[in-house]
């Protein structure tokens, strides 16, 4: 685990979930995120309709403040299966971050975790209005513009100009 993934307490976390099995597809599949972590075995469940799925992936947040220790994700996903004629569950399960009330816990490294492939993949994002680049189309009357398959779209958004040129 790098230094990115230590998080102080009480920071609202965001991360970029990005599902690489070539049988899914975040667009139209469904997944869930079921965070585990503290002594008592606490949990939280994010599902896909809590997440923002924008253009550039898929990004969802949590509140530490409750949190400390390492936080464990397991992400559940279908994928279709045709020798079973309808679809099958897959599960990845990695720590996802470790929650610190103290600055610079450097002590969490596990050569064994750090070698591990995984299907699920997790970015931590630091920045603000990653979305921003993109807004909703709507109507002059604010309806949303849908696909026939009732996904949203997105067009870039109006960049400030720049008048130093």
């Amino acid at each position: 685990m790098d230094a990115s993934r230590i998080i102080p307490q009480g920071e609202l976390a965001k991360f970029k979930i990005d599902i690489k099995d070539k049988n899914f597809d975040i667009d139209f599949d469904d997944f869930t995120i079921l965070l585990n972590y503290g002594m008592m075995g606490e949990s939280v469940e994010i599902k896909k309709s809590d997440c923002i799925i924008a253009a550039e992936g898929c990004y969802f947040t949590f509140d530490t403040s409750k949190m400390i220790g390492k936080v464990t994700a397991v992400c559940a996903y279908d994928v279709g299966d045709s020798d079973t004629g309808g679809e099958r569950r897959r599960v990845d399960m990695q720590i996802l971050c470790f929650v610190s009330p103290v600055p610079c816990p450097r002590f969490l490294a596990c050569p064994a975790c750090s070698a591990e492939e995984h299907q699920v993949e997790y970015t931590r994002i630091t920045e603000s209005d990653v979305t921003a680049m993109y807004e909703l189309l709507c109507d002059c009357y604010g309806n949303v513009f849908v696909t026939r398959d009732l996904m949203n779209i997105y067009v870039l958004a109006q960049q400030p100009e720049d008048n130093n040129e």
